[in-house]
């Protein structure tokens, strides 16, 4: 995953140079908005957008010298270690503690 993390931050220095953390977050929130919607039109689009909100995500940390993969394996570790409650009726369960 480096290699992306590379090209996105590469790519993103570039087409975005002035960009600040507040134009990052931004461009994220305007992304999980379209990713919402698309939920209410085709798969494929979901996956696309998706992608978009990796892309921002990983040039968010990528400007600020933090790799993501090694973030998200920090994460899940924790993660492993939370309780969950019980799965609501779309599968989806709330962290406990």
């Amino acid at each position: 995953m480096k290699k992306i993390e590379e090209d996105i931050k590469y790519w993103h220095l570039k087409t975005f140079p002035n960009a600040n953390n507040t134009a990052i977050i931004n461009k994220a929130i305007e992304e999980i908005g379209e990713f919402q919607a698309a939920s209410l039109l085709c798969e494929k689009q979901i996956y696309e957008e998706a992608a978009d909100i990796a892309i921002v995500l990983i040039a968010l940390c990528e400007r600020n010298n933090i790799h993501l993969s090694e973030l998200i394996e920090s994460k899940m570790k924790i993660n492993k270690l939370r309780s969950w409650g019980q799965e609501d009726k779309n599968g989806g369960r709330l962290r406990v503690k």
